[in-house]
């Protein structure tokens, strides 16, 4: 273990995945690449699964991403494959109907077993295992609600069980059980498909920020930081859209949430677990090599709003130490989601006027499958194939059911915007303590001043480039943070997350 894993209760500040696994060095965009057929913008699993396929469908695709592949949600996710998305199915029967709820069950679990299709055929070595999956209560007051679940699931097919015995954790009172599900190492998996994907025909480009897009009737044109790029099609991957024509930005919430790995010399696991709730709680074995970890997750909140993030590791490793055996805690990260109004993502056509433009956003958490899903959805789309998925995943569906949830983010971020014309605080950057951050008006205008562990002051905007919100401190993961749409910053204002697409400007001041 690295020197900050010895110093820090909480282990390295790394993913599991990442911290195991080697960096990738693909080119910036080159002045020769003029046409694709299909360009895909975001090298996460969603934009490498839909390159894939698209490529093996005889296409010439490239894939570009703005930091590096397998970097963003995906190389940060607690990678459970599986189509029990907490007590979903009683809700989509509701909303959607049970046909639809249904297609729902369906369509997660085609894409569960295309990954194990796909590791299988290619010979990946990524840690996949079969497991059942089980989404729990601890109070007997939730018991009915879970069997109503149960009951829904079951009577649309799905490899549903109730069980009230067997479980993992004594405060467990009951759970749902999906048979044959899994779990993986995510990175690992997808380094094998990006080197399958890789090619003189099929590039993958790193380091390319696409900035915008245009579309006419002959093609797509990507611009990007490092060139334009002609497209018959573009994919846009990016988790939230860079590129946002339909105002997705206000269709969603973003979420952050927060992992510990706990290595241990025996993991004790019949399956994963998660519970559902505000801030949920989540667990599932992870075992490599000779390394065996628990992976337990939890602490949602809303992106920027989530106040001191060290309290939320610590409320987390509290958590862990009530209900497991470990012998230290390895690793610890952040996750970043985004939450639909009616819970089921958008994956299709970006916006009714766009023919050649898809998106696929949404996720609710539930990446692994529903990104896999998305690939295929969008590969069915260019190569005009029928889809029994494309009807209810249309981005462009129009729900009563989504209403609350816009309205209530709509309120949430005008008064995120009332409270940062209204704070008039001033700060003195110059006076700034190693490690301290903070948000204030300095020479009348607002700014995001941090000074790191070696001294150096970095003072920038705090406004997001998005839409003008203030940023937030995140102290856990040293960035800024937006609390209105999720965009997230580097320490030194270099763009994490969309939808922003431009760094945080620095601003001058004295040391």
């Amino acid at each position: 273990m690295g020197k900050n894993s010895r110093t820090s209760p909480l282990g390295k500040q790394d993913s599991v995945w990442m911290a195991t696994t080697r960096k990738t060095d693909f080119p910036v965009l080159g002045q020769k690449h003029k046409f694709f057929d299909v360009v895909v913008v975001g090298g996460g699993i969603t934009g490498i699964t839909t390159a894939f396929l698209l490529k093996r469908a005889g296409k010439s695709v490239c894939i570009v991403e703005a930091r590096r592949i397998i970097t963003g949600t995906t190389g940060f996710t607690t990678a459970k494959l599986t189509s029990l998305h907490g007590q979903i199915y009683k809700h989509l029967a509701s909303v959607f109907g049970k046909e639809k709820a249904k297609l729902y069950g369906q369509a997660n679990e085609e894409g569960l077993a295309l990954v194990g299709e796909l590791i299988a055929k290619n010979k990946i070595d990524c840690d996949f295992v079969k497991s059942p999956a089980f989404t729990f209560c601890e109070d007997e007051v939730e018991i009915p609600e879970l069997e109503k679940e149960y009951k829904v699931a079951k009577s649309l097919g799905l490899p549903a069980k109730f069980i009230t015995k067997g479980l993992a954790l004594p405060a467990i009172k009951a759970a749902v059980e999906f048979e044959n599900q899994a779990f993986f190492h995510p990175r690992k998996y997808l380094l094998k498909m990006a080197s399958l994907f890789n090619s003189p025909n099929t590039p993958i480009f790193e380091k390319t920020r696409a900035l915008d897009i245009s579309e006419s009737p002959s093609g797509c044109l990507v611009k990007t930081d490092h060139g334009n790029i002609a497209a018959d099609y573009v994919v846009v991957a990016t988790q939230a859209p860079f590129y946002d024509p339909a105002f997705y930005y206000a269709r969603q919430a973003p979420e952050r949430s927060y992992v510990l790995a706990l290595e241990t010399k025996n993991v004790d696991l019949n399956g994963m677990y998660y519970q559902s709730g505000e801030s949920y709680n989540s667990f599932r074995p992870h075992i490599t090599g000779k390394k065996k970890y628990i992976i337990v997750g939890g602490q949602a909140h809303k992106v920027g709003q989530g106040e001191d993030i060290l309290k939320r590791f610590g409320s987390l490793a509290l958590y862990s130490k009530k209900n497991f055996s470990f012998d230290r805690i390895s690793y610890h990260w952040g996750a970043q989601d985004f939450y639909t109004g009616d819970r089921v993502p958008f994956i299709g056509k970006i916006s009714p006027k766009h023919k050649r433009v898809f998106v696929a956003t949404g996720f609710g958490g539930w990446g692994m499958t529903t990104g896999t899903v998305a690939g295929t959805i969008i590969r069915d789309l260019i190569l005009k194939r029928k889809n029994k998925y494309i009807e209810l995943y249309d981005p462009n569906r129009v729900k009563a059911q989504a209403l609350p949830l816009m309205i209530k983010e709509g309120v949430d971020t005008t008064k995120r915007y009332a409270t940062s014309f209204l704070n008039h605080k001033k700060i003195v950057p110059s006076k700034l303590k190693k490690g301290q951050a903070e948000v204030g008006v300095y020479k009348k205008r607002k700014v995001a001043a941090f000074r790191d562990k070696s001294g150096k002051l970095v003072v920038l905007s705090a406004t997001c480039t998005h839409l003008g919100c203030t940023v937030s401190w995140n102290n856990a993961e040293k960035s800024w943070d937006c609390p209105c749409h999720g965009s997230r910053f580097s320490a030194t204002g270099e763009v994490l997350n969309a939808p922003a697409i431009s760094k945080l400007e620095a601003v001058k001041a004295a040391s």
